[in-house]
């Protein structure tokens, strides 16, 4: 009876790390493994897309800022009007962590993008996010710029 009781209890303890493992495996094909998202420029987020606005940049600048404002969980940090960068931060729903932003206004061709980076200060993998955070300033930003 004790043989097989620790069997039984070695066979769950291996079907638990097999578990552990089955879902660290999983996570990478679900959120790509990386824990710094830039609009445009990260791959395995190619549908992230810096806005374009045909707005002044200081009204965009403005704008930004007010989003960021109306979004409980981010604030502004840093607002250098003169280089159109705003820093930030966003805490995340669960756990709390910390996770740094910069957005960054310049001219192009059809008007001023704003490009957003949102980064987690700990950590490799970030779960999808930062992306998060990027999607949800850029829905606030929409209804901010006119």
């Amino acid at each position: 009876m004790g043989k097989r009781l620790l069997k039984w209890i070695g066979g769950l303890f291996i079907l638990f790390i097999g578990l552990i493992i089955a879902a660290g495996a999983a996570t990478t094909f679900i959120w790509p493994p990386i824990n710094d998202v830039t609009t445009g420029r990260t791959p395995g987020y190619e549908d992230l897309k810096p806005q374009i606005f045909k707005a002044p940049p200081r009204e965009i600048f403005e704008a930004a800022q007010t989003a960021l404002d109306t979004i409980p969980r981010m604030k502004v940090i840093h607002a250098d009007e003169e280089r159109l960068r705003i820093e930030a931060e966003a805490t995340t729903p669960r756990g709390h962590f910390t996770d740094d932003m910069t957005i960054t206004i310049e001219e192009v061709s059809t008007g001023h993008q704003v490009l957003i980076r949102s980064r987690s200060r700990i950590g490799t993998l970030d779960f999808g996010q930062n992306a998060r955070n990027i999607r949800e300033l850029q829905d606030a930003m929409s209804r901010e710029v006119r």
